[in-house]
């Protein structure tokens, strides 16, 4: 079985469950204690090198990164989530993955970051300046996105890829942070819509936060 560790509030894990709910496959999540140090023990340590997360077990092997996770979910699971045969579509798929985790993705969490996990969780005082940072990447990367989804109904077109699971989990921080989106029209209606899937409902349902 595949086994999941993770914290269910980090962008980083929910796309891990969100994949592995869009695959439907038969998975274990373990969400960790940051207040206990549970990132921290020998026993995750193992895991991760660093104490990070998410990781994933599975036939008594272990990887972390959230992209070659969800990838290595879709491969084994040979779904066209994750294109087989298509060099190029899958190539794709990796350019918008590596898009949000290197650019948009990364901002937004740097955005929910100073606005709401300092606070939350006891992490000090927000910084304007790294807000103000966040922000701005964020409106001269989001226009791509924008872009993107006005030529279909997902990032690639009219097909659902893990790219979307992916992307999805990012966007998260965009609402929890209360950032408009309003000058987005093709992002809001595809993550309205996106929020009501059922696998991610399940997945939800499976981090605990419904």
């Amino acid at each position: 079985m595949y086994h999941i560790h993770g914290i269910n509030m980090s962008s980083n894990t929910t796309k891990t469950v969100y994949v592995a709910e869009e695959l439907g496959i038969d998975f274990k999540y373990t969400n960790l204690d940051l207040s206990r140090g549970e990132h921290k023990s020998p026993e995750h340590l193992a895991r991760h090198p660093l104490g990070k997360i998410p990781t994933l077990t599975h036939d008594g092997e272990t990887l972390f990164e959230s992209g070659a996770i969800c990838r290595y979910l879709a491969s084994v699971e040979n779904s066209d989530l994750y294109p087989i045969g298509d060099h190029l579509k899958r190539c794709k798929v990796d350019q918008w993955m590596d898009f949000f985790s290197n650019h948009v993705g990364r901002w937004l969490n740097s955005y929910a970051f100073e606005k709401v996990a300092k606070v939350k969780y006891g992490f000090g005082e927000p910084n304007k300046a790294a807000e103000d940072e966040a922000s701005g990447f964020i409106a001269q990367q989001m226009p791509a996105v924008e872009d993107q989804l006005g030529n279909g109904k997902f990032l690639l077109g009219d097909e659902l890829t893990i790219a979307d699971n992916f992307a999805f989990a990012y966007m998260e921080m965009a609402e929890m942070s209360q950032l408009p989106m309003d000058n987005f029209p093709h992002v809001n209606n595809w993550y309205q819509e996106f929020k009501n899937r059922d696998s991610v409902l399940r997945a939800k349902k499976k981090l605990g936060l419904v």
